[in-house]
């Protein structure tokens, strides 16, 4: 096999490795921002704890008097339960308050849970001591099954914490054998069933350091926790560890990141999770966003006021503040660098201003005269072309004019050389009856309009034909501008009607009904009429439908 067949197997986990590390980063990236989304909206998760603490504190008082000890001692059992994340404080005087009620009603098992709760919750704020002197003041035998469960977890509590803080060694190892014996006192009582049982199997698998069945065990009991509940803070807080011992840091963070969203939907103020996760990215070089955890943790354990979270954040807070110190005195000399730098900057560049506007005053003045320039060069150019459009204005009337001169002076000259020849022949004929003394046949003769008629219609036959040369396209341009079915239909043989004749005398130029009625011999009142009711015909405007008609043809004429 040669180097290439070596290489490539290692090049694909290479690049297997290169895409999952990607992956991973986006992912973890992506919980981040979740993460800073949900702080941003710690107030309205703190609002929500609080007024569901302030409904239950309202159960104490009904009919404006306090409820019977029984009742007020079940009441202060669910405060105890909803303080004890949120506030050391409240928590203790509740279980004080439990304390009191049990002891006047001489309810041993309810005073025996108390003094318990009393020695959990000083066991989580790191009191040991003080839990460990509660607890030997209390008879095991006594006990009920689910309280010895919780007496050996608060053992549990007092050691395991003790192992994990104790600075010596062999210290160290007391602590945990001690832990390991109430371990293995409690895991015979809890039902196997029980998310106790399989948490006291997770914890036992990750000291042993068997990763893999303690994130199966764990994945188990993830499954079937909620975001936003205590059980679900505490699975994800211990993924993170079990991937912390692993070696895998990124899944370490994803998961501690997951558990510090859950406590803040919680308002869980007695958490772990943020503080551990700042010094986990402080560690990878982000001290901006591990200032930015470490002091919201810092916050919830003023708020809750517990000792051991005082005492887990005092070394980490102190380191990360330190070094976003540092951190912000190199950008505040950075800045301060560039202060001078960007003054000085500034200086040049006002004097680079000054004389960027002293040339921009002499540039505008003269631009502004060659505005005014340019401004007469316009009116000159728009008084030109307004003399040009005119001046075509006049072209095109004028060339329409004398053509329609040329042709009708041609048509009209043969009209009148015709007249005048029938009109000799008339007198010829006129004379030679007078001569013969045709008296009645000459009567006759001169009676008849039929003469006239013919004459008449050789004038239209003329006026039609010589107008149609002129405007070919006249009637159908002109039904164009009539309703669909108001359009004009001539008879067969027919060049122009009256009406036709009418509104071509009209494109001719005379709009005048009594001189329209001289030329073609009709009554004025006919033309008025003709015209009336070819308007009502118009599918546009009526008004300048006789404008519309004297446009017909016009491009045929200059064309």
């Amino acid at each position: 096999m040669n180097c290439l067949g070596y290489l490539k197997p290692i090049l694909l986990v290479v690049f297997l490795l290169v895409t999952q590390a990607g992956h991973t980063q986006r992912m973890t990236d992506s919980v981040f921002n979740e993460l800073e989304k949900v702080m941003a909206q710690r107030i309205i998760y703190d609002q929500e704890k609080e007024k569901h603490l302030s409904s239950l504190k309202s159960l104490l008082i009904q009919d404006g008097k306090p409820v019977k000890k029984e009742e007020a001692y079940q009441i202060n059992s669910k405060l105890i339960e909803e303080y004890w994340p949120y506030s050391f404080d409240s928590t203790l005087h509740f279980i004080n308050r439990n304390l009191a009620i049990a002891s006047s009603l001489n309810q041993v098992e309810w005073s025996n849970k108390s003094r318990l709760d009393l020695a959990l919750l000083l066991a989580s704020s790191g009191r040991y001591q003080e839990a460990e002197d509660i607890l030997k003041t209390i008879n095991r035998t006594h006990l009920t099954v689910d309280l010895t469960i919780k007496y050996y977890n608060a053992y549990r509590k007092v050691y395991s914490d003790l192992d994990y803080f104790a600075f010596e060694s062999t210290i160290s190892e007391d602590y945990g054998s001690i832990y390991l014996h109430y371990t293995d006192s409690v895991l015979p009582l809890i039902n196997k069933d029980d998310d106790d049982y399989w948490y006291a199997q997770e914890w036992e698998l990750l000291d042993q350091g068997k990763y893999e069945e303690c994130l199966r065990i764990n994945s188990l009991r993830l499954s079937k926790a909620s975001m936003a509940t205590e059980k679900y803070s505490y699975i994800t807080f211990q993924r993170s560890m079990a991937y912390g011992q692993k070696g895998d840091g990124d899944m370490e963070k994803k998961y501690l990141a997951l558990s510090a969203i859950s406590d803040i939907m919680a308002s869980r103020k007695d958490n772990a999770s943020l503080a551990k996760l700042a010094w986990r990215i402080f560690e990878s070089g982000d001290t901006k966003r591990a200032y930015k955890y470490i002091k919201y943790s810092f916050e919830d354990a003023i708020f809750y006021n517990s000792k051991l979270r005082f005492v887990e954040i005092a070394n980490p807070f102190s380191i990360i503040i330190e070094s976003h110190q540092i951190e912000t005195d190199k950008q505040n000399r950075a800045l301060t660098i560039f202060t001078v730098v960007v003054s000085a900057l500034s200086i040049v560049l006002i004097f680079l201003l000054y004389y960027v506007l002293k040339q921009k005053k002499n540039l505008q003045k003269a631009k502004s005269e060659l505005h005014e320039i340019n401004e007469q060069y316009k009116k000159v150019n728009i008084s030109l072309e307004e003399t040009m459009v005119a001046l075509k204005t006049s072209y095109k009337d004028l060339a329409e004019s004398n053509h329609v001169k040329e042709l009708y002076i041609g048509s009209f000259m043969n009209i009148y050389s015709d007249f005048i020849d029938k009109l000799d022949k008339y007198r010829l004929t006129v004379n030679r009856m007078l001569r013969a003394k045709k008296y009645q046949q000459l009567f006759d003769m001169t009676s008849t309009m039929e003469s006239i008629d013919e004459e008449f219609e050789t004038f239209y036959a003329t006026f039609d034909k010589t107008f149609l040369s002129l405007y070919p396209s006249f009637v159908k341009e002109l039904n164009d501008l009539l309703l669909e079915d108001e359009r004009i239909e001539l008879k067969n043989g027919e060049m122009l009607n009256p009406e036709l004749r009418i509104l071509a005398v009209i494109r001719l130029g005379i709009r005048d009904s009594a001189r329209i009625a001289q030329l073609l011999r009709y009554s004025v009142n006919t033309i008025y009429n003709y015209r009336v009711k070819i308007k009502n015909k118009a599918k546009g405007n009526r008004e300048e439908f006789e404008n519309q008609i004297q446009q017909i043809g016009a491009h045929e004429l200059i064309g």
